[in-house]
Parts: structure tokens; C-alpha cells; sequence
């Protein structure tokens, strides 16, 4: 335990810069001034719900569209934070894009424009977020620690695609986005003072093998946490491993349509088998 734990502060240290401790204010201005408005009909469709209350807002990577000012202030001010922390950790130089991407946030005041707009997609009343790659519509419930890590996973889904070729599988998006969020609470709570919480291993009984879920394409049905533990151990292995240069070509090489068994063997160096086997032994003990 106390190896893994030095090994955390180690490579935090070395790996992650710390986030700001100011941040920007928010400033609202009118759709006609926003620098892009291109939407998806996803996006047209939220906004024709109750069209008189939106507001809109704007920072270097994002556009920012919600109702209730005081309650999106959590999202509009870490967006950019999260954003140069995952690209300084990938280690990006050249970041330019003329598009944007726009970020839907509801809050409980507006849980009827948020179900309205879920049945008009025809998706879930209870999901609280969803992304189409550019875009990101997210329910956000006015709690403390919960949102810090809902926030930070979805958020990381909509910067990570910025930085790909293509999109990436179910377990290696959802690992990163909640690896990174759990470095990202880490240091925000380091920061106020608190003990960030123990990361658990994955349960041995509950190891799902390699070569299976790096192909799961949907949620696995009564295995949902497994697999979500599983995930952000993978990306763990690779970045603490063998580095995050390592791990974003990794990421680069399936977006862009590589063999993911192949391109885990040319990440790793050896057979998937190998890999197997020492993935194994770092995910369930933690080593």
C-alpha cells in the first residue's frame, strides 16, 4: 500500500500541472456575438425549448449556453482548466481550431426542458449527460464531490475528442475520462485541505479479460462498475507504465482505425499475452 501510494505522489508530480487558483469571470453576451454558431440539431433542439431563457457565454476552446447563470458558474469556470491539463499532459503544442465546443448545462431549475429535450431525442429521461463529440449536454445536480467527478468525466469525453483522429472504444473513452477526473479531483481537493479517497483496485473475481473488454462496444449489463474500474486501470498501466507520449499515440493510432490488439502490442512492446499478465497483477493489486 504504502509503494502504490508513494507511486501515486510520484508520478502526480511528475506528470500533472496543478490547476489555477483564479479563474475567469463569467461574462454573457447575446447569440449574434457568439464567434461560432454552429450547432448540431441536437443542439438547435435544446435550445428551441424554452427559447427566451438561454444565455450564452464564451472562452478560447468553448461556447457555454445555459439558464440559470449562478448555477453554471461551476462548469464555465473549470472548462478551460480541464482543458490545458489534459493538453499539457498529452503534451500538445498546436491547438488551433476555428470551431468550438458547446456545452449544454441544465440545473434543477430546468429538470423540464432537460426531460422534454431527452424525449424529443428519444434518449433516456434519466441519463444526465451525453455527448456528440463537439458538443456536451449535461444535467448538473447542485452537490459538492459528486459533481467535481460527473463534471470532470464529462467534460474530459468533449477535450479528449479534440485531440483524435476518430473516435476511440467504450472502455478506453470512459478509462481516460476517469482517470483523468480522478487526478483532477485529486489536486482540487489537495488544494482545500482534503484527503483525496483510495483508488480500489479491481476485485480479481470481477477481472474481465483484455483481449474481451478493450472490444465491449456497449455498457455490460450488472457489470457496469467492474468495467469502469477496469478501464481507468488500462489507462493507468499505459501512462504510468510507459507514458503519457506512449499513451496518447496509443490513443491517436485506434482513433485513427488501427487493430486495438495490435496497437496495444506495439504500445506495450510484446504479445497481448504478456501484456496480459503484467496488467493483471497492476490492476488487482494495485503494483
Amino acid at each position: 500500500m504504502i509503494r502504490f501510494l508513494f507511486l501515486l505522489a510520484v508520478t502526480a508530480i511528475l506528470f500533472f500541472s496543478p490547476l489555477p487558483e483564479v479563474y475567469p469571470e463569467t461574462k454573457i453576451v447575446s447569440w449574434q456575438v457568439l464567434s461560432d454558431k454552429d450547432i448540431s440539431p441536437e443542439g438547435r433542439a435544446a435550445l428551441s425549448l424554452n427559447k427566451e431563457a438561454w444565455k450564452h457565454s464564451e472562452s478560447e476552446h468553448f461556447i457555454y449556453h445555459f439558464m440559470d447563470e449562478k448555477e453554471s458558474e461551476t462548469v464555465i469556470l473549470h472548462a478551460e482548466a480541464y482543458y490545458k491539463w489534459i493538453k499539457d499532459f498529452f503534451g500538445i503544442k498546436d491547438d488551433r481550431w476555428r470551431k468550438k465546443s458547446h456545452i449544454f448545462i441544465f440545473t434543477d431549475a430546468d429538470v423540464r426542458v432537460w426531460d422534454s429535450l431527452m424525449g424529443r431525442l428519444g434518449r433516456p429521461k434519466d441519463k444526465r449527460s451525453f455527448t456528440n463529440g463537439w458538443e456536451l449536454f449535461l444535467y448538473r445536480a447542485p452537490f459538492w464531490v459528486a459533481p467535481r467527478y460527473a463534471l470532470g468525466h464529462e467534460l474530459t469525453h468533449v477535450i479528449v475528442f479534440r485531440f483524435l483522429d476518430g473516435p476511440i472504444p467504450l472502455f478506453l473513452n470512459e478509462g481516460f475520462s476517469s482517470f483523468a477526473t480522478s487526478q483532477l479531483v485529486k489536486m482540487q481537493l489537495e488544494m482545500d485541505g482534503y484527503r483525496p479517497p483510495y483508488i480500489n483496485p479491481v476485485i480479481p473475481g470481477e477481472y474481465i479479460p483484455l483481449g474481451e473488454i478493450i472490444t465491449i462496444e456497449d455498457y455490460p449489463a450488472g457489470k457496469e462498475e467492474a468495467f469502469y474500474r477496469e478501464s481507468e486501470w488500462f489507462v493507468r498501466f499505459l501512462a504510468f507504465r510507459y507514458g503519457r507520449e506512449k499513451l496518447y499515440s496509443f490513443m491517436r493510432a485506434v482513433a485513427a482505425g488501427k487493430n486495438i490488439i495490435n496497437a496495444v502490442q506495439d504500445t506495450c512492446g510484446e504479445g497481448i499475452e504478456g501484456v496480459e499478465k503484467k496488467f493483471k497483477k497492476y490492476a488487482t493489486e494495485g503494483i
